[in-house]
């Protein structure tokens, strides 16, 4: 029992989550257009493909953060990367968005 709330304690630790091995990840697709990069992460979390937005974390950390192209110049578009085994289902899927809006300038 736990003595600060007195709920009961687990006999053994949780078992181990089983969460992708980000190693061998293969980009399928770079883009600065925000909204197409959410499209893509929902199709792909819709088959069950995980996936890592590379650079997505640090969008806002430099300069003035996302601008009206919807990311910062100074890092670069988003890559959107899946396992290698799963690069060419992502792929097919992928191929059939829509292009990015062109950008109001």
């Amino acid at each position: 029992m736990c003595s600060d709330c007195g709920i009961p304690l687990a006999d053994e630790p949780p078992a181990e989550r089983d969460e992708p091995e980000w190693t061998g990840l293969v980009t399928v697709l770079e883009t600065s257009d925000f909204s197409l990069l959410l499209v893509a992460k929902s199709v792909l979390e819709s088959a069950g493909i995980p996936y890592f937005a590379k650079g997505e974390g640090v969008q806002d950390l430099f300069g003035a953060g996302r601008i009206g192209s919807g990311f910062n110049p100074l890092v670069g578009p988003v890559q959107l990367q899946v396992p290698e085994e799963r690069a060419q289902e992502a792929a097919v899927l992928l191929e059939n968005l829509p292009p990015p809006e062109p950008s109001e300038a």
